[in-house]
């Protein structure tokens, strides 16, 4: 069993879950950082989404094997 977001209650939960974490300033950022992108009214009309790649780090603990 694997989780997102490295919470602190990970490590408390029996067993520890595994979990996939990062830096949750960097994600607000780009999302804040995509959503005004998306307000600017002068943008071409059909050009693709825009894409954000955050590090993250696999934090193994004993809920996978």
């Amino acid at each position: 069993m694997v989780g997102f977001d490295d919470i602190f209650a990970a490590e408390l939960c029996h067993p520890p879950l595994t979990t996939l974490g990062g830096s949750h300033l960097d994600v607000g950022r780009a999302g804040v950082e995509i959503l005004l992108d998306s307000l600017d009214l002068d943008q071409e009309p059909h050009r693709p989404p825009l894409r954000a790649v955050i590090p993250s780090e696999l934090r193994i603990r004993e809920s996978t094997g």
